[in-house]
């Protein structure tokens, strides 16, 4: 295995642990493999897949991030009085 794929098994095992411990309750990510791709998608806690999650243009722990990203600004918008600045960052 080269240093550049153990290091993006590295990043992948994060982002993992990341999304167990930082999704807020009831978003998921769901991730799909096949040959030759792999991609993730965020769904809110109803079950819907959110439509402004694109994760094409990243790597799969790049995607795992975002999508936990995102769900927190989607939670914070439920939480005025917050003002927890990460939060409020240009995601």
């Amino acid at each position: 295995m080269t240093q550049i794929a153990e290091s993006k098994n590295v990043a992948l095992g994060a982002a993992l642990d990341d999304a167990a411990r930082d999704l807020p309750d009831g978003w998921q990510i769901h991730i799909t493999i096949e040959r030759g791709a792999g991609w993730a998608e965020l769904h809110n806690p109803e079950g819907v897949r959110a439509d402004d999650f694109d994760s094409t243009d990243l790597d799969l722990h790049e995607s795992i991030r975002r999508g936990i990203r995102l769900a927190q600004k989607a939670e914070h918008v439920c939480k005025p009085s917050c003002h927890n600045p990460c939060l409020l960052e240009d995601w």
